[in-house]
């Protein structure tokens, strides 16, 4: 039996002294929003091989979900045999 639980947390992402400003400029256009974006929008620009990205979770920063943060979905499930048997919303 799987005990799931929906959390939120923050990602952190270092790029390369070169790129800085140009990701900068990327997120307050509204072109960045995501750690994925980061390295989408540096891979557009540089050679693939060459990327200098680096993404780690912060678990410190790790934070249940309610209900209602999550628009109304569960944010506890209970999975038995790859079935649903209990959610937080029933």
């Amino acid at each position: 039996m799987d005990f799931d639980f929906k959390i939120t947390t923050w990602e952190r992402v270092n790029v390369s002294e070169e790129h800085e400003q140009k990701v900068l400029q990327a997120i307050k256009e509204g072109k960045i929003t995501s750690s994925n974006d980061v390295f989408d929008f540096l891979a557009d620009k540089i050679d693939f091989r060459y990327i200098n990205f680096r993404c780690i979770k912060l678990s410190e920063t790790d934070e249940q979900m309610t209900v209602e943060e999550n628009g109304g979905c569960s944010t506890i499930e209970v999975i038995d045999n790859g079935e649903e048997i209990f959610n937080n919303t029933k």
